[in-house]
């Protein structure tokens, strides 16, 4: 996945679902262990969410984010060049 991997954990770490305790000792800094939620900082467009955690949202929000798809593309070496330039100008 492009450019996927740290949104899906982030989204698992609000939820509390993220388990990042088998990480090398390198990232060990790195390591979150299941049960543990992201509280969310920095919301400049929402700034009302500052400080808030998956639980603090309304009962909708969190059912809407519990049922929201993710789509994924997955490009690999091998993949077309000309696919690959257009996947990373867009983000």
């Amino acid at each position: 996945m492009i450019d996927g991997l740290q949104r899906i954990s982030s989204y698992l770490h609000l939820r509390g679902k993220l388990d990042t305790t088998d990480l090398p000792e390198h990232l060990a800094e790195h390591r979150v262990a299941k049960g543990h939620v992201l509280t969310l900082i920095g919301c400049d467009i929402v700034p009302e969410l500052n400080g808030a955690t998956f639980t603090d949202l309304p009962g909708a929000t969190q059912i809407r984010l519990k049922r929201s798809f993710i789509r994924v593309e997955a490009v690999q070496s091998s993949s077309d060049p000309h696919f690959k330039y257009h996947m990373f100008k867009l983000t």
